[in-house]
């Protein structure tokens, strides 16, 4: 069957219409093509699904850990270093995941390239805008000095 996406798929289907892509589907009747077209449209709503599941979950997981952190605020003595070192266990697996993924490490001049100009431009607005707010709290707060010793 065609390699197009879902969505030119379920277009194909909503129109009835129903284009033969390459002589292995000359042999297909229409109705066969349809129901492929209609089992790969269902298969990527699946995983929209999972993807929502998953988005709740790891929404859910940090609503209850706000709520437990608020309600055991004060018992929760060096929770910062515990804190750090799963961050620095996370780190240690995205880079481990990274590193196993053979897109990415194939892709990674293009996108190492791409992430270095956008951690620029970020960093350097970072930083004006930091200096023009240095500039004007200086100027606001040497104005109200002064206007404090006139007084």
């Amino acid at each position: 069957w065609c390699g197009a996406s879902c969505f030119e798929q379920l277009e194909i289907v909503r129109h009835d219409r129903c284009i033969i892509h390459g002589p292995s589907d000359t042999n297909r009747s229409r109705n066969e093509v349809i129901r492929l077209r209609n089992d790969n449209f269902a298969s990527a709503n699946n995983s929209t699904n999972t993807r929502r599941q998953v988005m709740f979950t790891v929404i859910g997981f940090m609503l209850s850990g706000w709520v437990i952190g608020y309600l055991l605020r004060q018992h929760l003595r060096g929770i910062s270093t515990i804190i750090m070192i799963l961050i620095c266990l996370l780190l240690f697996l995205l880079g481990w995941e990274v590193g196993g993924n053979h897109r990415i490490m194939s892709s990674l001049m293009s996108l190492g390239l791409e992430a270095c100009l956008i951690a620029t431009a970020c960093v350097m607005g970072s930083c004006i805008f930091a200096l023009i707010l240095w500039k004007w709290a200086s100027r606001f707060k040497n104005s109200q000095s002064s206007s404090h010793h006139e007084g």
